[in-house]
C-alpha cells in the first residue's frame, strides 16, 4: 500500500481535469503520454444498477417574499454541494486556519474535528474506478487519531423523501437475499462504495468510508432560523454483495 501523500503526488492526480460542458474527465495516460477522456461514475452506476429508476431534475422556481418583495431563486442540490466542496477545499488550502463561511462545510468540519477528533487532509481528489473504466472524485478524506484514513461521500440539502415502491437495484441483495430498492440513499451508497474501492485499488489504504449528510432542519412552528444538522450514515449490509 502506498501512502496517501505518494498518491496525491502522482502525475495522474495533478493532470486530471473535469469539463462541465461535456461532463467528462480528461487525463494524461502515464504509458503513452496521450491525453484521454473518461466518463464520470454516476452515469456508469445508473446504467448498471438502476437503469429503470426515474431520473428527474427538479424544476427550480423563483419566489417572492411578502415583506420585501425580493425575488429569490432556489439553488440546485448540485450547486449547494459544489459550494460546500469548494469551501472544504479552501479550508485545506488555508492550512486548516480559515474557517469556511459555508454553513454546510462548517458543520461537517465541526463534526469531523470536534466530534470525531479527525484532521481533514484532502478534498476533491480524483481517482480512477477500474470496475467501470471511469474517473470520479473523492469528496473528502480525513485522518483519525490513530493515523488511519477515512473516506467521506458528502451530501447536502434536504433529506430525500422515501419514494413509493419502484424499481430495485440490479444485482445487490441483502444478507437475507432480499432485493434492494433503487432509492436515492442507496444510490449514494453505491457512489461511496466504488469511490472507496477505487482508492483501495490505487494502493491507498482506506480504513472506513461513510456517506455524511448535512442538511438544514427547522422545528415546525418555530420562528428561529433553520440549523444545519449532520448525519453520518451507517454502511448498509447489502453493500457486502457488491
Amino acid at each position: 500500500m502506498q501512502k496517501l501523500s505518494e498518491y496525491m503526488a502522482t502525475p495522474f492526480v495533478s493532470g486530471v481535469k473535469f469539463s462541465e460542458a461535456v461532463r467528462t474527465y480528461t487525463y494524461v495516460c502515464p504509458d503513452s503520454g496521450i491525453t484521454k477522456s473518461a466518463p464520470g461514475l454516476i452515469g456508469k452506476l445508473r446504467a448498471r444498477f438502476y437503469p429503470r429508476a426515474a431520473h428527474k431534475k427538479r424544476k427550480r422556481r423563483a419566489f417572492r417574499t411578502r415583506k420585501r418583495g425580493t425575488t429569490y431563486r432556489i439553488a440546485s442540490s448540485a450547486n449547494i454541494g459544489s459550494a460546500a466542496d469548494d469551501a472544504i477545499t479552501a479550508y485545506i488550502r488555508s492550512g486548516l486556519t480559515v474557517a469556511p463561511k459555508n454553513a454546510f462545510a462548517r458543520a461537517v468540519i465541526h463534526h469531523w474535528e470536534q466530534v470525531m477528533g479527525h484532521v481533514v487532509v484532502a478534498s476533491q481528489l480524483p481517482v480512477r474506478v477500474e470496475d467501470f473504466g471511469c474517473i470520479t472524485q473523492v469528496d473528502t478524506l480525513t485522518r483519525d487519531a490513530a493515523g488511519r484514513i477515512w473516506l467521506w461521500e458528502l451530501k447536502t440539502g434536504n433529506p430525500p423523501r422515501a419514494p413509493a415502491r419502484g424499481p430495485d437495484l440490479v444485482g445487490p441483495r441483502t444478507p437475507a437475499g432480499k432485493r434492494v430498492p433503487a432509492s436515492t440513499l442507496n444510490q449514494w451508497e453505491l457512489q461511496r462504495h466504488y469511490t472507496a474501492k477505487g482508492m483501495r485499488d490505487a494502493g491507498v489504504s482506506i480504513y472506513k468510508s461513510h456517506v455524511i449528510h448535512a442538511y438544514k432542519s427547522k422545528v415546525k412552528g418555530s420562528k428561529k432560523k433553520p440549523t444545519v444538522k449532520v448525519s453520518k450514515r451507517a454502511v448498509p449490509t447489502w453493500t457486502q454483495s457488491l
